[in-house]
């Protein structure tokens, strides 16, 4: 869920479809780094980790509201991808036994989210199209991209408060 909010902000704040995809493969490359560092480490699952994937979406979401993905976004984007793999991967771990054949299911697992994230953020920004046409520099925004950008916020903020609560 926190990795298709974070798409779903990214949504959000693009204008032209592929700086988009420029930033989903940004978040998926990073996304797939960290990953199999956590694989191969055995790195332990961090609450802190948890509450900086939701805040990751809070600041995409927040971000939104100055539509563009710049050279900046897409930067951010690839951190953000980061700090998302860190979590994925030690729960990958789990799931593949340990870090042996490694190659395999990080390939395997990236390939496939990298095509479900293109359908995702396709299938968003196609849907988003009549609001975001709506949007002209200096003006305000449109009132359902304010909208969409604070759910997306509230979501993050959820998101992290409950990876606090989990902590206690």
């Amino acid at each position: 869920l926190d990795h298709l909010l974070l798409l779903l902000a990214l949504t959000l704040a693009a204008l032209r479809y592929r700086r988009l995809v420029a930033g989903a493969l940004a978040f998926s490359l990073g996304h797939m780094m960290t990953m199999a560092a956590a694989i191969a480490w055995a790195w332990p699952p961090i609450a802190a980790i948890e509450v900086a994937i939701g805040l990751s979406i809070v600041w995409s979401a927040w971000r939104a509201r100055r539509p563009g993905l710049g050279r900046g976004e897409l930067a951010g984007a690839f951190a953000f991808g980061l700090i998302h793999g860190t979590a994925f991967g030690t729960e990958l771990r789990h799931l593949v036994g340990g870090s042996e054949g490694l190659l395999w299911p990080v390939l395997s697992f990236g390939v496939g989210l990298d095509l479900a994230q293109l359908v995702w953020i396709s299938g968003a920004f196609a849907l988003w199209t009549p609001v975001r046409k709506r949007i002209v520099a200096g003006q305000p925004l449109p009132k359902l991209q304010r909208f969409a950008g604070t759910l997306l916020i509230a979501a993050g903020a959820a998101f992290a408060l409950r990876a606090v609560w989990r902590a206690f």
